[in-house]
C-alpha cells in the first residue's frame, strides 16, 4: 500500500519542475483522484489545470462526490487541494483565496457533504468555523456557529484549513475574518 498521497501545486505543475516525476514516483495517471481508506473518502484536486465548469475535472469531481455520499460505508469526505478556497489575508500578495474555485466548487461541496477541505499555497495555518456557501452574498459564507470552535458534532457545512507550515518561512497574517477560528504563524503539521 502507498503510505503517501499528494496534490500537485504551483512548484511542480510543469516539466520543468518535474511534474511527471511527482506523478510517476505517486504512481498518479492524473493530477486529481480520490481513493477510500476505511470509511473516510479523499478527493485531492489540482489547482494548476483546468478546473471550470464542464471540464473533465469538474466533471470527476462531481461524479466522484456523489458516488461518496451515496455510500453507506463512508462517514467522512476530505477535499484537499493545493490553492486555498478561504484562507486569512497575509502577507503574501498572490496567495488571497481563489475566488472562481470558491464559487464553483463551494457549493458542490455543500450538496454532496464534504467534511474538510485541506488548502496549501498559503505560509500560515487557520481554520474556519463550518461555511456554507451563501448564494446571496458569495465573499460572506455563512457559518455554523451551533458549535464551539474546537469540536463539532455534526456541523451544517465544511471546515476549511489551510495547513502551510512547513519548508519556508510563514506569512504574515494580516486580518482575522470572522469565520476563521484559529490562526497561527510558523513551522508545523497538522495531526487529524
Amino acid at each position: 500500500d502507498q503510505k503517501m498521497k499528494i496534490t500537485i501545486g504551483n512548484h511542480e505543475n510543469s516539466d520543468s519542475e518535474d511534474l511527471n516525476t511527482y506523478l510517476d514516483h505517486f504512481g498518479m495517471s492524473s493530477q486529481y483522484y480520490s481513493f477510500d481508506y476505511q470509511n473516510v473518502h479523499f478527493l485531492s484536486l489540482a489547482t494548476e489545470i483546468s478546473y471550470s465548469s464542464g471540464s473533465s475535472q469538474n466533471l470527476f469531481v462531481k461524479n466522484d462526490l456523489a458516488s461518496a455520499a451515496a455510500n453507506p460505508n463512508i462517514d467522512w469526505i476530505v477535499v484537499y487541494l493545493h490553492k486555498p478556497m478561504y484562507s486569512s489575508p497575509n502577507s503574501c500578495s498572490s496567495c488571497g483565496g481563489e475566488i472562481a474555485l470558491r464559487d464553483l466548487y463551494h457549493p458542490i461541496f455543500d450538496q454532496y457533504g464534504v467534511d474538510i477541505v485541506l488548502q496549501g499555497h498559503n505560509h500560515i495555518y487557520d481554520r474556519t468555523l463550518p461555511l456554507k456557501f451563501n448564494p446571496n452574498n458569495i465573499g460572506k459564507p455563512i457559518v455554523d456557529e451551533s458549535n464551539n470552535t474546537n469540536k463539532f458534532f455534526n456541523p451544517d457545512g465544511s471546515i476549511y484549513s489551510v495547513i502551510g507550515l512547513g519548508g519556508r518561512s510563514s506569512n504574515l497574517i494580516l486580518n482575522h475574518p470572522d469565520y476563521v477560528v484559529k490562526q497561527y504563524n510558523g513551522f508545523g503539521f497538522l495531526s487529524i
